[in-house]
């Protein structure tokens, strides 16, 4: 019996986008997840969104940028509806 997982749920892809795109997720959970991402047309948007919101956001000045507490609660805002 293998340890590898043969798949991974939509919420999972939702769960680890962030620290995929992050470069943070390795092995057989990065290979599961571009599988996913590959085959399922939502997810495969919805990463598609995040990749470019990243990029646009990236773009921004530094004088331009949130404060620190409004770029916490924001991430916290995300969060959360992402776990709902």
């Amino acid at each position: 019996m293998s340890d590898r997982r043969e798949h991974l749920a939509c919420l999972e892809v939702v769960r680890l986008v962030s620290d995929y795109l992050d470069g943070h997720v390795e092995g057989d959970v990065q290979s599961l997840f571009e599988e996913h991402v590959n085959y399922c047309l939502g997810c495969e948007r919805y990463v598609d969104q995040l990749r470019e919101t990243m990029r646009v956001t990236g773009l921004l000045r530094e004088e331009g940028a949130a404060a620190p507490d409004v770029r916490s609660a924001l991430r916290r805002a995300f969060d959360e509806r992402s776990e709902a």
